[in-house]
């Protein structure tokens, strides 16, 4: 995630928040019609990264064994992926998190490696510490273990040998030797936890042991040739807040389209929020006259009241057109 001034900026698909930019463009003379397909969620995101700055040491800072992860680029795609040796290791990564309940999501992928104990990967949604490979209080999600091929939620009250708890576990869905799956967990403010994988429920439970965190964290353990064969991307990290009142129509609306660019530009849409109130993006949905509905982003967005938010394909393009925005 980038960040300027009161602007951010997060891909895959590209959101962009803005002020205001001039551009003259042309408009596009067919109506585009925008739905409110679910009305704003009781969370707020409090902090998002999707490496798309190429550096995981600000915005946020991760710390732990900062040698032994990269940022990795694929086409237009960063991504977090370890980069340990030719022998078998634990690494770290952690960041401030003060959220114990709400929800976490991000991307897993795993390449070449058959997850189990010798190789797998833990995300603590809530810790006490920064140091993972500590006596660690608070909550992780386990991929890897017994050689089996489900996904795990603990609870750790200390020392990782002795004190974990194992609160649900999946069906097995990491049978593969490779995939991506994207997870969403989420504990709502009776500490009921629910994991997703792929937006399907896959385990449930109900914990109310730790209601503060300090710590979102990453640890994962791989043999001799496995230390880069896993990666992590867009992360979402979001506090329960009160309840928004139900978007009425006009809330958002299409404030400017750039359908024809310039050779080197890339098409845009300009939504802007009207209302007094806080609107994720991603619980609306639009369409033209010859498309189906879609969602209009995949990570969360939030528009602040009467604040713009730029849709593009293309966030290299944009900031060159745009390099203020």
């Amino acid at each position: 995630m980038s960040r300027s001034g009161s602007r951010v900026v997060i891909s895959a698909p590209i959101c962009i928040r803005k002020e205001a930019y001039h551009r003259p463009a042309k408009k596009a003379s067919a109506i585009l019609l925008v739905t409110l397909a679910f009305f704003a969620r009781p969370s707020r995101a409090q902090w998002q990264d999707d490496f798309s700055d190429g550096d995981f040491s600000v915005n946020p800072a991760w710390v732990g064994s900062v040698d032994k992860w990269s940022v990795t680029r694929t086409g237009a795609d960063f991504f977090l992926q370890t980069n340990g040796d030719l022998h078998p290791d634990t690494l770290t990564l952690a960041t401030a998190s003060s959220i114990a309940a709400g929800r976490w999501s991000f991307t897993f992928t795993y390449t070449d490696v058959n997850l189990s104990t010798a190789n797998g990967a833990r995300i603590f949604l809530v810790a006490d510490t920064e140091a993972l490979h500590s006596s660690v209080k608070g909550y992780f999600l386990q991929l890897g273990t017994n050689n089996s091929d489900e996904i795990r939620l603990y609870r750790q009250d200390g020392d990782a040998a002795t004190k974990r708890h194992e609160l649900c576990r999946s069906d097995p869905i990491t049978d593969s030797t490779s995939g991506t799956i994207r997870f969403s967990v989420t504990r709502n403010t009776g500490s009921v936890w629910q994991v997703y994988a792929d937006g399907i429920l896959v385990c449930s439970a109900a914990d109310p042991t730790y209601s503060t965190s300090r710590f979102f964290g990453l640890w994962v353990k791989h043999s001799t040739e496995t230390g880069k064969s896993f990666s992590y991307d867009d992360f979402v990290i979001e506090a329960p807040v009160a309840d928004s009142p139900p978007a009425e129509p006009g809330d958002v609306v299409i404030n400017e389209i750039l359908y024809e660019p310039h050779p080197g530009e890339t098409e845009f849409i300009e939504l802007y929020n009207t209302s007094a109130n806080v609107i994720d993006a991603c619980e609306l949905r639009i369409a033209d006259g010859t498309s189906a509905w879609m969602p209009v982003c995949t990570l969360s967005a939030l528009i602040e009241p009467l604040e713009w938010l730029v849709l593009v394909q293309d966030s290299l393009s944009f900031h060159i057109s745009f390099p203020t925005v």
